[in-house]
């Protein structure tokens, strides 16, 4: 079965196929569920759960020796299992049965809108490359590579499973109350992979036009479906190519990026004076990243975040900044930041810069 069948298939069992349907708010255990999968045994047994196909005969009432008989392994692994997942309120359990929870459902029932199956297999790949990357860089051996290249499938299905944890639904509100430019004219969605957020904004604005740049290989084999079966509207395309070296110009009127800033800064100053350059007089870029806030420079989370992205290069420099320090980095390629909106879902500290070219 071809990636773009199955990739269809996917999204058909999972998604409606109206865009707005997404917009809905995820459930409100979002930041409990992503606390408990920083725990990295948390995180193992999550995956094995989702790899295995047992969370998916928990959906519904079930017993240890059904599981146990299905998946060919010692009843008293499942039983263990079962309880440990009970008292984490994954599973609740009544005479003897057990089942996904209301906590756990939304995020483990692979049929779900939120499920995060791909996004949390995705976390403990890069985990287990973190640790590949620091073993390498000790011994002075070039880092390796990402195992799960952003041209996979899975790839792709673990951004739109993140993108719906809440920073969709709290962008578009954003839009909706007006705390945003109205969107206008032509918008470049950069890197923009699965395509909800254009897709997202082409609803809102009858009138917008839309692009979405990516890899060659994501274009065409995972955003096309995406698009397809968002009732894919005459109003949007797609833009295969490197957005570090664009060669439009004065082409759009809005350029939204969200999360592929995180390069050394020489990198970045070239990745924005391409986008000076495709944006319209008086344009606009939307930056939405992960930065450093006043009350996030001792957050765990987000300082292994940065070391790991810094172990990508060979400088070992900082990928995150400060609201100054992007200001600064805007305002020396012909940009003025207009605004800015700090998310309040599990990805905070994620930032939304408003730069308007000068």
């Amino acid at each position: 079965m071809s990636g773009g069948v199955k990739l269809r298939r996917e999204l058909g069992k999972r998604y409606p196929r109206e865009i707005r349907k997404l917009w809905r708010y995820p459930p409100s255990d979002t930041d409990r569920f992503d606390r408990l999968c920083r725990s990295y045994r948390a995180l193992v047994l999550l995956v094995q759960g989702i790899e295995t196909k047992f969370f998916d005969l928990l959906t519904e009432w079930n017993s240890v020796d059904k599981v146990a008989f299905t998946l060919q392994v010692e009843p008293a692994l499942i039983e263990r299992l079962c309880y440990t997942l009970t008292e984490l309120d994954i599973f609740i359990s009544e005479a003897e049965q057990y089942k996904l929870s209301d906590f756990g459902r939304p995020f483990l029932a692979p049929e779900n809108l939120f499920y995060q199956g791909h996004l949390l297999k995705l976390r403990k790949t890069k985990l287990e490359l973190f640790n590949c990357r620091l073993k390498e860089s000790f011994q002075g051996e070039p880092p390796s590579r990402d195992a799960k290249p952003i041209f996979e499938e899975s790839f792709n299905l673990a951004m739109a499973e993140a993108t719906l944890r809440g920073d969709l639904q709290e962008t578009v509100e954003l839009f909706r109350r007006g705390d945003l430019p109205a969107l206008s004219g032509r918008l470049l969605d950069l890197g923009g992979g699965h395509g909800l957020y254009a897709l997202s904004f082409l609803e809102l604005y009858p009138e917008l036009e839309a692009e979405v740049l990516d890899h060659p290989e994501v274009v065409v084999n995972q955003t096309a479906p995406f698009l397809d079966h968002f009732l894919n509207p005459e109003r949007i395309d797609t833009f295969a190519g490197d957005f570090t070296s664009l060669s439009v110009k004065n082409e759009y009127d809005f350029v939204f990026a969200s999360n592929v800033f995180y390069k050394p800064e020489a990198k970045l100053k070239n990745s924005l004076e391409s986008i000076r350059r495709c944006l319209k007089p008086g344009g606009y870029l939307l930056s939405k990243h992960f930065h450093y806030g006043s009350e996030s420079r001792g957050d765990p989370h987000v300082l292994l975040f940065d070391f790991d992205h810094s172990l990508k290069g060979e400088d070992y420099a900082s990928r995150l900044r400060s609201g100054q320090e992007w200001e600064q980095l805007f305002a020396a390629s012909g940009f003025s930041v207009t605004g800015s909106h700090t998310y309040e879902n599990s990805n905070k500290p994620s930032r939304l810069t408003i730069a308007k070219l000068d």
